[in-house]
Formats: C-alpha cells, structure tokens, sequence
C-alpha cells in the first residue's frame, strides 16, 4: 500500500487499495470477515472486487493487491488482461520487522504472538505463494530500498 501510493504520484494516477474497496463493500473490516466467515468467504469478496475493478476502470490506475490475491488463477489472469503485475520480493529477516507491529494481517494471528510464531506464519506463506508470485510480469528486489525507491524501481522496469 506504501509503495503504491508512491508509485500512483510518480505515474500521476489514481490509487486504489483493494482491500480497503472490499472493506467498503462489505461494510466491514478484512479482519471481521476473517473472524465471522473465514478466509474462503474473504477469498469470493476479493475475487468478486478485483474483477469488478478491472473491468470498471475507465483510466489506469495503481491497484494495491493482498499478499494472497494472485494466488488465485481467475485473479492472476484478470491482472494479466488489464495491467501489469509487481512482484516485491523481499527476505524473510526484513518482512518479519516490517508486519511485526500489524494487527491487520488475519493470516499471521491478532493475538499476542511471539517473534518466533510470527516468522513461522511468514515463512509459509511465502513458501505457499512464491511459485504464484514468481508468474508477475516484473519482479523487483525490496529488501534493503525505502518505499519511494521501489517505486522507482518499479517505474523503470514497467516504462
């Protein structure tokens, strides 16, 4: 989402977080979805806007994907169609200090976790999504660069 808002204002277009639409959509937030109808019903939620999206988008725009949208080949295709997917690769060391702090992430726990619980969650799902990453158009390493960096980065492998 950082990034993206980057890279929106150095392209000059519109920024489109897309689980901030799904939360407006369904009137509440990923994680109650998570807590009240799983990750299966998130899944259809996040299908359903990414498609809608896609397809409504008069203008480009910069969309901001969850770490598991491309995991479906429905998504990866309608991203192929209609843009340009971003792979922001980063280690493992880096990732865990960046999402230590947030609450919002279903998928690592909301309750109180240790580092060590953390880093496993992490690992696997990296390990789970990595051959689906590794099928977006550009990949680009994040580990050591700032936000406005990636963007950069990421202006000059897509231009």
């Amino acid at each position: 989402t950082t990034v993206g808002r980057r890279l929106a204002r150095l392209l000059k277009r519109r920024f489109i977080d897309l689980d901030s639409e799904i939360e407006q959509e369904i009137g509440m937030s990923i994680a109650e979805l998570f807590g009240v109808s799983g990750e299966a019903a998130f899944r259809v939620c996040e299908r359903r806007t990414l498609h809608r999206l896609c397809k409504t988008l008069s203008v480009p725009a910069v969309v901001a994907l969850g770490g598991g949208t491309l995991m479906s080949k429905s998504n990866m295709r309608i991203v192929s169609e209609h843009g340009v997917s971003v792979y922001l690769r980063c280690s493992q060391r880096v990732l865990v200090r960046r999402l230590s702090a947030s609450r919002q992430r279903p998928l690592l726990g909301t309750g109180p976790s240790t580092a060590t619980s953390r880093a496993t969650a992490i690992r696997i799902l990296m390990q789970s999504r990595v051959s689906s990453y590794n099928q977006c158009d550009c990949t680009i390493s994040v580990t050591h660069l700032s936000p406005l960096h990636i963007a950069r980065k990421i202006c000059a492998n897509i231009k």
